[in-house]
């Protein structure tokens, strides 16, 4: 995940151990001192037992707000269910680890205010993949086209012609790249655009939207590209962020695709005057 500057926390344990099936929690966490994000990947890569539910989990998403100079986190679990504080929380003696996997974070005037797996890649971009490996490429001497058919696209059309996608939204482009919206219903096999996305200007409900940036860099086996895009409210009202997702069109934006949706765990409030800079991971690890 992307490296940020933020403050080592003292992280508040009982002096006991936390021990199922062998594994002890307090070992792993006995420095005591952990940067937000430490905490959220031990949470996000391991499974728990719900002090709620009573149910095997795993850690889904970190959330943090400042409180009168006190930051106060809730940690959400893939049953929506949530906890305050580590202590008691039971762990499993098991670990989830993907090859693949997508990080979406949320940071506020240098402060994370939520990192979440994405679990969140749409079927329109499914069938797209599905239609590249059967297409054959036409031939265009600069750029390859592939014929495509049927593909749902942001609109609830189904597109068809030729096409070939990008993804980066350049200053005040809100129809390509990182997009945010209102929304929040649960995503399905039907879903194939963000549910209410706010569009870039200053007007009320609006949002600035700026220039998407990638980075590609390598670590050991894991390869990750990072994309971001910074939004800043100058609507004259406070704007309330529930889903973050992105989109790819075609040079010329006959056809636009939702590759990913993400409905946030807690949705953010951006006060007029604020900005927030969004970041996706795409994480591949060669094992």
């Amino acid at each position: 995940m992307v490296s940020i500057n933020t403050s080592v926390e003292a992280l508040l344990l009982e002096e006991k151990k936390y021990t199922v099936k062998g594994y002890s929690f307090y070992d792993d966490l006995s420095p005591k001192k952990l940067t937000n994000e430490k905490i959220a990947q031990y949470l996000l890569d391991r499974f728990y037992i719900c002090p709620v539910c009573n149910k095997i989990q795993r850690g889904w998403a970190l959330y943090e707000e400042k409180v009168d100079g006190i930051v106060l986190r809730k940690f959400f679990f893939t049953c929506k269910h949530y906890v305050t504080s580590l202590v008691g929380l039971q762990v499993v003696d098991m670990e989830y680890k993907d090859m693949f996997v997508i990080w979406l974070r949320i940071e506020t005037s240098t402060e994370i205010q939520l990192i979440q797996r994405s679990d969140s890649i749409l079927q329109p971009f499914m069938q797209y993949l599905q239609q590249i490996f059967t297409g054959v490429p036409s031939g265009a001497t600069s750029i390859s086209l592939i014929s495509i058919s049927g593909i749902t696209d942001v609109s609830g059309s189904a597109a068809s012609g030729y096409t070939t996608l990008g993804g980066g939204g350049g200053q005040g482009n809100s129809s390509v790249g990182i997009i945010v919206g209102t929304g929040n219903a649960a995503n399905s096999l039907s879903t194939y655009a963000l549910q209410t996305p706010i569009a870039n200007g200053t007007a009320a409900g609006q949002l600035q939207y700026g220039t998407t940036g990638t980075n590609l860099t390598t670590s050991g086996s894991t390869v990750t590209v990072l994309v971001t895009r910074s939004f800043t409210n100058s609507s004259g009202g406070t704007i309330t962020i529930a889903e973050v997702g992105t989109y790819i069109n075609n040079a010329g934006a006959e056809f636009t695709f939702a590759f990913s949706r993400d409905v946030l765990a807690t949705a953010i409030s951006l006060a007029n005057g604020a900005s927030t800079t969004i970041y996706y991971n795409l994480q591949l690890t060669i094992s």
